[in-house]
C-alpha cells in the first residue's frame, strides 16, 4: 500500500512555573517551585517509502 503523502512534523509546547519565598522568621526561609509542562506533536509520514506508480 503506497499513501503517498507529504511528511509533516507539528509541535505545540507550552508551560508555566511559579516560585513562592515566605521568610519563616528566626533565619528561616521557605522556598516553593511549582512548574506545568506541555508538549504535542503531530507526525504523517508516508512509511512505506515508495513512490507513486502511473496508472496504465
Amino acid at each position: 500500500m503506497s499513501n503517498n503523502i507529504q511528511s509533516r512534523s507539528v509541535d505545540h509546547t507550552g508551560g508555566a512555573a511559579v516560585t513562592v519565598d515566605r521568610d519563616l522568621g528566626a533565619g528561616y526561609k521557605l522556598t516553593s517551585i511549582s512548574a506545568y509542562r506541555r508538549w504535542q506533536n503531530t507526525q504523517d509520514q508516508d512509511y512505506d517509502g515508495l513512490g507513486s506508480t502511473p496508472a496504465g
